[in-house]
């Protein structure tokens, strides 16, 4: 940080002297030599270390400079410290001594830890996955850190879903706890619940995007006012298809296969009668065996909804 803030300096130095000097090169013969030496004097190592020195007992060290200069060690030493998802005894005493040098207040902190704590899940997440280890490791750093959950840039969402693809990918299944009364259908003996999530069912719908006229027309004028038509038009609507909501729902995924109960639809099956599967145009379309039209399906994400169809295809 030292050697950055001296960088600093030397390219500041070097600004003034091209604005403020920079006319020498023409208002005396030797004012190029003047220039080089003066720029050689200004940007030497030894003349900005004095600068910077001037800096530190005047301006640096004064309440407000100083206390900003507190609060980025500490963020940064923060930061660094939780890059292994742990904060031991001795680095936790660190840190209090950087509060208490830099008489950083309560507030102060409570910022930089929420950035830290924000700085960790960003690093866990980055894979798109979440293991066992890492659940563990932010737990325990939201308790170390005493941080609000609702103050950083933590998601449930994100969490669940990382968590839930990487337990898959491990063979484990992630399972869902909800009453029969809130499913809408009862689980049988023994069955468990892997996904739910909000869908629709969509379906291909034909509209008219515009009507075209053609065709021979003419009129011949009998007398004043009156005019006689001849001729035809023709009208051609041009329609396009286009994808409409035909139904709103949820959809279950379970140990004994794929449900789905709307509003006006229900329909459930083993995963064993699915033959192919695919996504485009952001719409799942799932294919059944016996039946020629596929389940046109929005959901919100598709992710942990295909892991667990895939594990329970190929287990």
């Amino acid at each position: 940080m030292y050697l950055l803030r001296l960088n600093k300096i030397q390219v500041y130095i070097k600004v003034l002297l091209i604005i403020f000097l920079f006319p020498l090169l023409f208002l005396f013969p030797l004012g190029t030599i003047i220039y080089i030496l003066l720029l050689i004097i200004f940007t030497s190592n030894k003349f900005c270390v004095s600068i910077d020195s001037f800096l530190e007992d005047k301006i640096y060290s004064s309440g407000f400079f100083k206390k900003s200069k507190g609060i980025n060690i500490y963020k940064e030493t923060l930061i660094n410290y939780l890059e292994d998802g742990e904060l031991s005894s001795e680095e936790k005493e660190k840190l209090n001594n950087i509060i208490q040098e830099y008489n950083l207040s309560d507030k102060d902190i409570e910022k930089c830890k929420n950035i830290g704590f924000n700085s960790f899940f960003t690093n866990i997440t980055s894979d798109r996955r979440i293991s066992e280890d890492e659940r563990l490791k932010l737990i325990k750093i939201q308790e170390d850190l005493g941080v609000n959950i609702e103050d950083t840039n933590y998601s449930q969402e994100i969490f669940n879903k990382y968590y839930s693809l990487n337990q898959i990918e491990d063979g484990i299944l992630p399972k869902v706890n909800i009453e029969n009364s809130q499913l809408g259908f009862s689980l049988q003996k023994g069955e468990e619940l892997y996904y739910v999530s909000r869908a629709f069912i969509i379906k291909n719908k034909l509209i008219t995007q515009r009507i075209n006229y053609s065709g021979m027309t003419g009129s011949i004028k009998i007398m004043k006012g009156l005019r006689y038509k001849v001729g035809s038009i023709k009208v051609q609507p041009v329609k396009i298809e286009t994808l409409a909501v035909e139904d709103s729902g949820v959809i279950y995924l379970s140990s004994s296969g794929f449900h789905y109960l709307g509003i006006k639809k229900h329909f459930d099956f083993p995963y064993t009668k699915i033959s192919h599967l695919e996504i485009r145009d952001g719409v799942l379309y799932l294919y059944k065996q016996g039946k020629e039209a596929p389940f046109m399906i929005s959901m919100s994400d598709y992710e942990v909804s295909l892991a667990v169809i895939s594990f329970m295809l190929n287990k």
